[in-house]
């Protein structure tokens, strides 16, 4: 009985190896199918992403070769339009043909907005594209401020506003890109226009320290409309004016604070925006002296 009993025992014994090490082989198996299936699904995600990311690229190229045969395409005839509309403008006002003038005037500005919004876009696709270059130079901010001011005068009489410009005396040369400073205080104060009626508009410049370092400080006010909490957070973004918000009945792409942003941003600086709804906003520009490509 005893000898039967342990035959019995080592049998089981036997019996529950070999179905342990049947298990684990099956499971080492079925890991190893687990494994494949997960390698060959990343590899098929892998091809995917590839396949997307090609055609994403496909994209981008072929909108930045569309777009730079829109440059000269668009821009050519917008300009020949508004210089010809200035052209029957001097000479509807030497005839003294008031009514011409005003048609004149609406053909000419209707232009000049068009032209404005295509800029932009054209812009907003090199920056993505990584086309944008910065030119550095020496120029006079006190010539530079009054030529801005001067581009801009038409939007801020459109509206009835009044613009005041306080630039403080001992600033004469500044040392960064200019166009790109340029078009950035005139996307500002051409907003501050749009969005203020029968108000004023307040055109800062002064320098100021920030962390040890000399910046150059651009203040822009207003008395207008004032931007919603919630919006602010997505201002910078681009085409936020593509939507069903209160600003859209203003018109514009969207893009000129995008755009602006970048620009800033570029030279080292940066723009920052503070605002009351119904009381108006207040945007800042802050530019090293010393630009981090000098």
């Amino acid at each position: 009985m005893m000898a039967q009993a342990l035959i019995a025992g080592i049998s089981g014994l036997l019996f529950g190896f070999l179905l342990a090490v049947f298990f684990a082989k099956r499971s080492s198996n079925l890991a190893r199918e687990i494994r494949s299936a997960k390698e060959v699904e990343l590899a098929a995600l892998s091809q995917k992403l590839k396949k997307e990311n090609f055609t994403a690229e496909s994209f981008q190229q072929t909108k930045s070769a569309f777009l730079a045969n829109m440059n000269h395409e668009l821009r050519t005839p917008l300009n020949a339009i508004i210089g010809y509309s200035e052209m029957l403008m001097e000479a509807a006002t030497e005839r003294d043909q008031c009514a011409s003038i005003s048609d004149l005037q609406k053909i000419h500005s209707a232009g000049k907005n068009l032209l404005h919004s295509i800029n932009d876009i054209l812009e907003l696709s090199d920056i993505e594209s990584g086309k944008t270059a910065t030119h550095l130079e020496k120029f006079d901010l006190s010539t530079m401020i009054r030529d801005v001011a001067a581009d801009v005068q038409s939007l801020v009489l459109k509206n009835q506003n009044r613009l005041e410009i306080e630039i403080q005396p001992n600033l004469r040369e500044f040392h960064s890109d200019f166009k790109k400073i340029r078009q950035t205080l005139f996307n500002l104060l051409s907003n501050a226009s749009k969005f203020t009626e029968r108000g004023l508009i307040r055109f800062c410049v002064a320098s100021e320290y920030v962390n040890g370092t000399n910046h150059l400080k651009f203040t822009i006010s207003d008395s207008g409309i004032g931007i919603a909490p919630e919006q602010i957070g997505r201002l910078f973004e681009a085409f936020t004016q593509a939507d069903e918000s209160p600003t859209r009945k203003y018109g514009g792409t969207g893009l000129g604070l995008a755009i602006s942003r970048n620009f800033c941003r570029s030279l080292g600086g940066e723009i920052s925006v503070e605002s009351v709804v119904g009381k108006g906003s207040l945007f800042t520009v802050t530019l090293p002296f010393e630009s981090p490509q000098t």
